[in-house]
């Protein structure tokens, strides 16, 4: 489903991803992290009343949560409405991160799941998963459907060193790098960007690497027909450098070869790869 941005969150009108990679600006004064609040919840009610509204100090009457007056109460619940229409959030992934977290204090009671810090840990997760994922609303076909009639040029066209963030759809954990993506045309080129695009719109997505590496060169190959397709992938894993073996600084590297440059025709796989390292030492 998708949403109209309202309420003064930038974004793409009706679009599920920020016009032009604006990531959404949560409220100004969306939080309310204060001791009224928590003095509320530890049952110091008639102290935190004394105190008054958690925004503008004004007197607070009844039991209300958050502790708010009726102004206020008003400008929070707008802004709770624009932060979360941004990206259309199902209640259910906000109750199953509700789960996640009284779960995970089953395991370490120590953990306060009544910190000011928390309380709105469930819906700021689910709007990243949502946003992280954004690419599995976008057609990549769309982006690679318009091209040129080339007939001159028949080398190589690379774009390197294209940066991406995915997800790892086996434990959800971030991983990132750069895309080098290079082809040789046979009738049709596309705009420069459409490169980059594809690359973006399929890392947004959860999914392995390898798969990754696949479906840019798939997406590429089956618009332009090209005469070959070569692109390599290289991403650090947060699975990796946090958990399990916690291995730091590793670096995987993934390839996938078609056409001309699985028989490195005239050398335009070596001078693919010459690219890769000739623009590395100018980044």
């Amino acid at each position: 489903m998708k949403r109209t941005v309202t309420g003064g969150v930038k974004g793409g009108k009706g679009s599920i991803y920020p016009k032009d990679k604006v990531h959404p600006l949560g409220p100004k004064h969306l939080e309310i992290p204060d001791a009224m609040n928590t003095m509320a919840r530890e049952g110091s009610i008639a102290e935190a009343h004394r105190l008054g509204c958690s925004r503008c100090g004004t007197s607070v009457k009844g039991v209300t949560w958050p502790l708010l007056c009726d102004k206020c109460k008003a400008l929070y619940s707008e802004e709770m409405h624009a932060l979360n229409s941004f990206y259309y959030i199902p209640g259910g992934m906000i109750g199953g991160v509700q789960h996640l977290l009284q779960g995970l204090k089953d395991v370490y009671p120590a953990l306060n799941l009544n910190s000011e810090h928390l309380r709105q840990t469930p819906h700021r997760v689910a709007r990243m998963l949502v946003e992280l994922c954004w690419g599995l609303g976008k057609d990549v076909k769309v982006h690679l459907a318009t091209s040129f009639e080339e007939t001159k040029y028949k080398g190589l066209i690379a774009s390197t060193h294209i940066p991406f963030t995915s997800l790892c759809c086996h434990h959800f954990a971030i991983f990132r790098g750069v895309a080098h993506v290079g082809y040789l045309p046979a009738k049709g080129v596309v705009g420069l960007s459409k490169l980059n695009r594809t690359v973006e719109i399929l890392a947004a997505r959860p999914q392995v690497q390898e798969n990754l590496t696949y479906e840019i060169a798939e997406a590429i190959n089956n618009a332009l027909k090209p005469k070959g397709v070569i692109v390599v992938l290289e991403g650090s894993h947060d699975c990796i450098s946090v958990r399990g073996v916690k291995s730091q600084g590793s670096i995987t590297t993934t390839c996938d070869v078609r056409g001309l440059f699985l028989e490195n025709d005239r050398g335009c796989k070596d001078e693919f790869l010459q690219y890769i390292e000739l623009n590395r030492q100018k980044l």
